[in-house]
């Protein structure tokens, strides 16, 4: 598996599938991924270009990464950044707050949420965020 993650390049390789930065240009896979959760159906077109929007408008603030096997996207993680306000000697707290965890049905049990996880993980420690946090569904709490 490939992993590109925004604060460094590929970091290692394992033949089952991808994770990577998600990019404007991949909206459709991740609104294909949202849909599936949300609807267990394939997105509509406004959905899809909802997502792309979405994808641009976040930016800097949120880390949206994609897992795929050859051309089909297979899982999503999503961590938005939270900057505290300034204090009086410069500090400035910093934290991540996971979401938008979402693994199709046939790939889950095969390390993908865990993968996700953790490429997140390295990145709050890269970016030195003080805390993490996550609300899981029941369904989901044993992948943290």
């Amino acid at each position: 598996m490939t992993v590109i993650s925004p604060d460094r390049g590929a970091a290692s390789r394992d033949p089952g599938g991808t994770r990577r930065l998600a990019k404007v240009s991949d909206g459709p896979g991740i609104a294909e991924l949202g849909a599936l959760w949300h609807t267990g159906a394939a997105p509509t077109r406004h959905f899809t270009g909802l997502m792309r929007t979405w994808l641009e408008v976040e930016g800097e603030p949120r880390v949206t990464l994609m897992a795929s096997v050859g051309q089909q996207p297979v899982g999503m993680i999503s961590m938005l950044e939270y900057r505290g306000m300034p204090q009086p000697d410069g500090s400035q707290s910093r934290w991540g707050y996971l979401d938008h965890l979402f693994v199709r049905a046939n790939k889950r049990g095969q390390g993908v949420g865990t993968a996700l996880i953790e490429e997140t993980i390295k990145i709050a420690d890269r970016r030195h965020y003080e805390r993490m946090l996550v609300s899981p569904t029941a369904s989901a709490l044993s992948l943290f």
